[in-house]
């Protein structure tokens, strides 16, 4: 599972408080507000493994809300620029579709 965050303090307390991630470093470059050209970045947090689930694409976001029950909306996480959203989502399917293993905190 890959978490990612534009929180100092939310980073910290994760890697003060849960052992098992580990922290890579800076993956991408994310906004705190709307700038622009940037979309939102959304984010999940499924109640039954504890991990979190990221989407730029608004399709996906309402068919997670509308179908999937187990996904608690979080809402946006940050803004990204629209091709790293889609390279998200492609990274995000990929590593679904081969079910890697282990944890790690990205910021």
């Amino acid at each position: 599972t890959h978490f990612f965050t534009q929180s100092t303090a939310e980073r910290d307390n994760i890697l003060e408080t849960l052992p098992q991630f580990s922290f890579e470093g800076e993956a991408y470059k994310g906004y705190t507000e709307q700038v622009d050209g940037s979309i939102p970045l959304y984010r999940f947090f499924n109640t039954q493994t504890g991990t979190h689930f990221y989407t730029a694409a608004e399709a996906e976001k309402d068919s997670i809300i509308e179908n999937l029950p187990t996904f608690n909306f979080e809402g946006t996480a940050y803004w990204v620029d629209p091709v790293m959203g889609w390279v998200m989502l492609i990274l995000f399917d990929l590593y679904w579709s081969l079910k890697s293993v282990g944890t790690r905190l990205i910021k």
